[in-house]
């Protein structure tokens, strides 16, 4: 599945932890591999992974996946990561007028404790198989 979404220089870094192009966005490419699997199976044609960050942290983030992109994934999946901000999901959920929706909107108010603080570390993404 490697071969499918990342790029050939990608794959031969291997040396060390420190220069491996995944080190830093693991979650992002985890929730990727998951994504492009769960497609697979289930027989999508597409997939993605959506990194969700406070705005207020979402330029890290951003950078974060447009390297990752860019520097990782092939040309045909560098599209398939996307960040969102918590406070984009909460007003979609809201205007949903779905009651589950807003509790979900309620739970997703507050990013969860120490999310802004640990941005630079690639945190809060998840992923989707869609059709």
């Amino acid at each position: 599945m490697a071969a499918r979404l990342f790029t050939d220089a990608a794959l031969t870094q291997r040396s060390d932890v420190g220069s491996c192009p995944l080190a830093r966005p693991y979650q992002l490419a985890r929730n990727l591999f998951f994504a492009a699997e769960l497609a697979r199976l289930g027989g999508k044609p597409y997939f993605a992974a959506v990194s969700i960050a406070p705005a207020a942290a979402a330029a890290t983030i951003t950078a974060q996946t447009a390297a990752f992109a860019a520097g990782v994934l092939r040309t045909q999946h560098a599209g398939r990561v996307v960040v969102a901000h918590y406070e984009t999901l909460v007003a979609l959920l809201l205007a949903s007028g779905d009651a589950a929706a807003g509790a979900v909107a309620r739970l997703c108010r507050r990013p969860p404790a120490g999310v802004a603080g640990r941005a630079a570390h690639h945190v809060g993404p998840g992923a989707q198989a869609a059709g």
